[in-house]
């Protein structure tokens, strides 16, 4: 199954996906390279990782986690949550509890 944009052949979103790919690899790489650069410099490098590993391995096992729920129950439960909140955020929108602006 190809997914066509308007204007778009399927080749150029390729290009496209790889040229954003290859600068998200690009910012990374220089992330890390600035952190490594100044770990002497910088005190709390270390616990940094560990939170960046762990944070990793949790959000890893929360999509899996989901993916296996989704995969044995019905979407509705979004739905309705989507609704409600939307709903909630009107009510304090114009009763002024919460202010858009601010």
């Amino acid at each position: 199954m190809q997914i066509k944009a308007i204007g778009c052949e399927p080749l150029q979103l390729r290009r496209v996906h790889l040229e954003n790919s290859k600068s998200i690899d690009v910012y990374r790489a220089n992330g890390g390279y600035e952190a490594l650069k100044s770990h002497d410099k910088t005190p709390g490098v270390g616990l940094t990782g560990v939170a960046l590993i762990f944070a990793f391995v949790v959000g890893l096992a929360s999509i899996h986690w989901l993916m296996r729920w989704l995969s044995n129950h019905s979407t509705f439960i979004f739905i309705y949550y989507r609704i409600a909140m939307g709903i909630l955020l009107i009510v304090l929108l114009s009763t002024g509890v919460l202010h858009a602006t601010r």
